[in-house]
């Protein structure tokens, strides 16, 4: 699931996903359709836990997260 929050500090949904198995495959759908249709744009901060598939994934050259387009950062 993606959130979003917007300038009076409301959480909104933004996009989600159901799988069958947390998998690269899987979260390379999702990161590529929210990079495509839903976040196109450059300068957005992508916040996650510390899983390394889900860096792996976006590591990736075909997910559309590219290191000059995004900043991102770990949640705690």
């Amino acid at each position: 699931m993606t959130v979003a929050q917007d300038d009076d500090n409301k959480i909104l949904p933004i996009a989600f996903s159901i799988v069958e198995n947390e998998t690269m495959e899987a979260w390379l759908f999702f990161l590529q359709n929210l990079r495509r249709h839903v976040t196109p744009q450059h300068g957005l901060c992508l916040i996650l836990d510390r899983h390394e598939l889900i860096k792996s994934t976006y590591s990736r050259h075909d997910s559309g997260w590219m290191t000059h387009n995004f900043v991102h950062v770990f949640c705690i």
